[in-house]
């Protein structure tokens, strides 16, 4: 894939010279780098979760359709070593995940339960704000 224009593109082994190091890209090529897709898989008609990718700005990139938790997987191992932030929503758009630079950030259950664990321990199961 073009990083310039996100068209497909092939070239000869000779033509390559090495593999760009995520932070000298540009952040015209990490958009059109976040729309790459796991491989050998078509767009989903009905697809279960979607990746979005964000720049060190805050911008982020169309949504991108995965068919289930195999095509997530991928997506992040492709995605996460040169976005800055990496996000899988589900259908509903509901945050089921996110990584930061490269790390995994705690999901929404993840949170919940440490947060109940804290209250029973302190037995006070009121919420504070």
């Amino acid at each position: 894939m073009s990083l310039f224009d996100g068209s497909l593109a092939s070239w000869d082994r000779e033509h390559i010279l090495g593999i760009a190091k995520p932070e000298i890209l540009t952040d015209h090529a990490l958009l059109q780098l976040s729309q790459i897709r796991p491989l050998d898989s078509e767009i989903p008609a009905v697809p279960e979760f979607f990746g979005y990718c964000f720049l060190s700005d805050g911008q982020r990139t169309a949504s991108v359709p995965l068919l289930d938790e195999m095509e997530v997987r991928e997506y992040i191992d492709i995605q996460r070593a040169c976005q800055h932030r990496v996000v899988i929503c589900d259908q509903a758009d509901c945050w089921v995940m996110e990584f930061a630079e490269g790390k995994s950030v705690s999901s929404p259950g993840e949170g919940m339960d440490a947060w109940q664990r804290e209250q029973e321990a302190s037995g006070d199961m009121e919420l504070k704000l």
